[in-house]
Order: structure tokens, then C-alpha cells, then sequence
């Protein structure tokens, strides 16, 4: 007869299976088992487990804790807000991420190759227009996004021409040439590469709110 109580707990449930993806059956008894969508326990009958957080060397991973063991959860065991929230983290982020690194270390050879072939009005030959750091990661291209900077540091050092002769503007116009060539994996330019970046995250943002708007209209 506690019709209240009842309620109370179908919004926890209800919460639960929006956040974490959860499913819930009813005993005969009148209590309630709770599971995360790979079947490990949350709540059975009158015994409820904890998801911890774990630190690990590259940040932190999920485990539920049984009382007397542990299981580890990962991205297959949850579901909801919080699948994608860990999706966007692992995943997601990380790849539009290394694309942009990709995206800046392609842009910084390119332009200096053509620099370092030009001079500039002080007769300055073989510099880099940009500086990039060394790679943090796997790749030579990780990390560039966030330390690309402008390596010249007087404005006659910036070598737009074949010469130092004022008004040489020749290898300037080489190097904005470069927006059209096919520099990154030899399909793309750096417009269309950074395009299909942002495009991938558009549709990302839709498809999201497109479940969302879905969820709410089924609950």
C-alpha cells in the first residue's frame, strides 16, 4: 500500500536507466533488481553495489564493487548519458583531436618547405615560418595543434619572395597555393580536411540530439 514509496522509487528507476542504461525487474516479494545493460548487478533485492571510479595512469576507469570482488565496466557495460559521456571521452574527443593535430603538422611542413625556400627582405634564407614541438604520442603529429607557433620574429624575415628585391612576392603566392593541394593523406586540402572535421562533429551534435528528442518522447 505504499503508493508513494512506489512512485519515488519508479523515478529512481526511471533515472537510472535515462543515465546509465539500466533495466529493472520487480520480485515477488514486491522488491526490485537492477542491472546495467551487460547484466552485472546493481541493486539485487535488498543489496545495493557501488560504481567507483579507479585512477589509472592515463586517468580513470570504471569498476563496480560486489562487496567481496570487483568487475571491471567498461564502455559495453553502460548505457544512457553515461555511455556517451565515456564515448565522447574515450573516443571521440581524442579522434577529432588527433585530426586537428594531424591538421597543423601537415600545414607547418608544407609552409615551411616553401619558406625555408624563399627569402626574405633582410636576405634571410632557410627559415621556418613555423615552429612545432616534438611529438608527444605515437604519431609525429601529436601535440602540434597545441604548440604550433610562428618561429620568425621580424616581419623582413618572412620570405614572400624568390628574392630580397621589394615587391617579390612569388613564394608567397606558392604558399597560398597550398590551400588547394592535396597535402593531408594525399586526398586532402587543408580547407576540405578541416571541413570533414567539423562536418563529423555536426553530425555527431545531430545524431545526439536527434536520440535525445526520441528518449523523451518514449518516456
Amino acid at each position: 500500500n505504499a503508493n508513494a514509496d512506489r512512485d519515488g522509487r519508479d523515478a529512481l528507476l526511471e533515472e537510472l536507466s535515462y543515465t546509465l542504461g539500466t533495466q529493472s525487474y520487480e520480485n515477488q516479494d514486491g522488491s526490485v533488481n537492477v542491472q546495467l545493460p551487460s547484466g552485472l548487478p546493481l541493486v539485487s533485492r535488498f543489496e545495493a553495489f557501488s560504481l567507483e571510479a579507479v585512477p589509472t595512469s592515463t586517468g580513470s576507469e570504471l569498476q563496480l564493487n560486489l562487496t567481496n570482488t570487483t568487475r571491471p565496466v567498461d564502455n559495453n557495460s553502460l548505457g544512457g548519458e553515461f555511455k556517451g559521456l565515456v564515448y565522447l571521452r574515450d573516443e571521440f574527443i581524442p579522434q577529432v583531436r588527433d585530426d586537428l593535430d594531424k591538421l597543423a603538422y601537415n600545414l607547418a611542413n608544407e609552409v615551411n618547405t616553401l619558406h625555408a625556400g624563399g627569402t626574405g627582405l633582410d636576405g634571410s634564407t632557410g627559415l621556418n615560418f613555423f615552429s612545432t614541438p616534438l611529438s608527444v604520442g605515437p604519431d609525429p603529429w601529436t601535440g602540434a595543434a597545441a604548440g604550433i607557433e610562428v618561429a620568425v620574429t621580424e616581419t623582413a624575415q618572412v620570405a614572400a619572395g624568390q628574392s630580397s628585391a621589394s615587391g617579390d612576392n612569388r613564394n608567397a603566392l606558392l604558399m597560398a597555393a597550398l590551400k588547394d593541394t592535396k597535402a593531408i593523406d594525399g586526398t586532402h586540402s587543408f580547407g576540405s580536411f578541416y571541413a570533414k572535421t567539423t562536418s563529423e562533429i555536426g553530425v555527431e551534435s545531430a545524431q545526439n540530439q536527434l536520440s535525445v528528442s526520441g528518449l523523451e518522447d518514449t518516456m
